[in-house]
Order: structure tokens, then sequence, then C-alpha cells
């Protein structure tokens, strides 16, 4: 085995060539370190292709990655190019160094590394566009949200929800009502950053309840209950009410009409066969009111509004959001 080199010499004297063969050491890693350190602070755009090898080496990568940082901009293309590097480990760490600097260069290249069939490689590309932050890449990120993999566009809404600008209301707004979960889940979050989101936002969002699972519901009463809207406390006790005793199934007839009431003020005075009851029923929108025997007899339905329309839970619920959104304009 030869010596080792004088790296500080190799330093002072700027001998790039030796500091750039430093890195192929393979077994002196101290060596490579100082190496690669002197390299970065000294920005030399030669030594970037072999620093950018080092990014799949635990022992090297913290240091290739500020390396790679501090040169900058001049690093910016090759780092495109490792995105599509044979080795996962590069790539990735590829678009960790993109992100850190911050140039627009790398936006397309990494919003496609969004559909990465990786999904490693997909996360990082996502945290190097939060990173980034960057208006011109709503825009591309609003395409992704028609692609066919859940993945892919939950993470180009995690991006959308770190961009300040108010173009990333109508995209988001469609993520919102994405089949998949996860991607609501980033919408609800992204929205609820939103300091003064407008009642189109919060008309959304209450929308979302309607068929929302029990983990984006949590999150959208949250930030519903945050923005301070008129009324909007009561709601959410309703609401919270209505999904404690949604599962209908459970309940003997009859308790449908109980769950309509929740929504209602009783009086003793059934409309049917006007006898008095301390177990009056009342239909919200036409304040007709029924005793349980009748609206049982009614197939739990009012007459005067739900004629010919099967009533259901989310039949129910959507009609009592959207009053509500009604009373806020």
């Amino acid at each position: 085995m030869g010596e080792s080199p004088n790296i500080q010499k190799l330093i002072e004297t700027r001998d790039i060539e030796g500091l750039i063969n430093a890195l192929g050491l393979k077994d002196e890693n101290i060596v490579r370190v100082k190496a690669t350190e002197a390299l970065g602070e000294m920005k030399e755009i030669r030594a970037i292709e072999p620093i950018i090898g080092e990014l799949n080496s635990i022992f090297l990568r913290k240091v290739a990655i500020k390396a790679l940082v501090n040169i900058g901009g001049s690093s910016v293309e090759p780092l495109i190019a490792a995105l599509r590097h044979d080795d996962k480990e590069i790539a990735k760490r590829a678009a960790e160094v993109l992100g850190s600097i911050g140039d627009p260069r790398a936006i397309e290249p990494l919003i496609t590394l969004l559909k990465d069939s990786d999904s490693e490689i997909c996360r990082n590309a996502a945290r190097a566009l939060r990173k980034i932050r960057d208006p011109r890449s709503i825009e591309l990120l609003g395409t992704v949200l028609n692609d066919k993999d859940g993945v892919a566009r939950m993470m180009a809404v995690s991006v959308l929800g770190e961009i300040s600008d108010s173009r990333i209301v109508e995209p988001l707004i469609i993520a919102l009502h994405d089949p998949d979960s996860n991607v609501k889940k980033e919408a609800v979050n992204a929205l609820g950053k939103i300091d003064n989101p407008g009642m189109v936002v919060v008309n959304e969002l209450l929308l979302s309840l309607i068929n929302a699972n029990d983990v984006v519901y949590d999150l959208v009463i949250g930030v519903l209950n945050k923005k301070g809207i008129p009324g909007i406390e009561q709601f959410v006790l309703r609401v919270k009410e209505f999904k404690r005793r949604q599962d209908i199934n459970n309940y003997p007839k009859g308790s449908f009409g109980e769950l309509f009431n929740l929504f209602s003020n009783q009086t003793s005075k059934c409309k049917k066969c006007g006898r008095n009851n301390q177990a009056v029923l009342t239909c919200r929108r036409c304040l007709q009111q029924y005793c349980i025997d009748c609206w049982n007899s009614l197939n739990l339905n009012c007459p005067k509004c739900f004629e010919g329309e099967k009533l259901t839970i989310d039949s129910l619920f959507g009609k009592y959001i959207k009053e509500f959104i009604n009373e806020q304009k």
C-alpha cells in the first residue's frame, strides 16, 4: 500500500488533480472526506462528477452533499442527469442535493420523478420540490393530479401545500375530492395552511365531510375549527354528534328520524295525526313535525321535502352541510 497523500499540502498548492485523485482511494475514507470537503470549498467544477459518485457511500454521503451544495449552480445539470442514474441511491441523493441548491432548472425533472416506480425516489423528489417552493411548478404539479398512481398524486399535493401562491387553491380543491384518502389528507393539510382561505375553500372542506373516512373527517374538523368561520363551532358540534351516531344499522326502526331531529326544534304536535307527543320529530327544511309512529309510517321521509327520494345518511348529511353553506352567503 502506498503512502497516503498529504491533503493539506494539496490544498495549499491547489493541486486540484491530486485532490480529485484522492477521491478514488477506496481504502482511505478519511483522506477522501478531507479531499471532498476541500473541493467543495474551492467550488471546483471538475470535481462534480466524482463527488456525485460518492453519494452512494454511507461514509461519504453527508460531506459529498455539502460539497455539491457549496459548488452550487454548476452542479445542477450533472445532478439532473444523475436523477436517472442506474444506482438508485445516487438518484435519490441527487434529488436531495437539488432541493438544497434550489435552482428552478430542477423543477421539471423532479416533478417527473414524482411518477417514478421507486417510492423512495418519488418521496425524495417531493422533499426537494418542497424546499424549492417555486410557483412556476404549480401548473406542472396540477397535471400530476391526473396520474393513475395515488402516491404521485399525494406527493404533488404535498408540494403544492408548501407554495405561497393563490393559484394552488384550484388544484388543491380537485385533490380534496380525490378517491384516494391519502391524497385527500394531504389536500386538507395543505388547505389548512392558507391563512385566509375564503368561503370557497371552507365550503369545499365542508362538502368533503360527506363521504370522508374517520382520518380525513378529523383533519377537516380540525382545520375548520381553526378558521374562525361564523357559526362553525355549533356546526362542528352537530357534525360530531351526527358522526358518532351515523351507523344507522345499529339502531332500531325510527332512529333515522332521531338523527334527523338532531338538526331540528322539537314541538309536541304531529302534523300527520294531530296528536300531542313528547317525541315529535321536525323536518329542518319545512319545519313540519311528526310523531315517531307517523314518521315510521312515512318510511322515514318527509312527504313535503323528500317525496320520491330515498333518504340516506349521505343525502341527509349533504343537505345539512349545503344548508349551512347557503347560510354563510
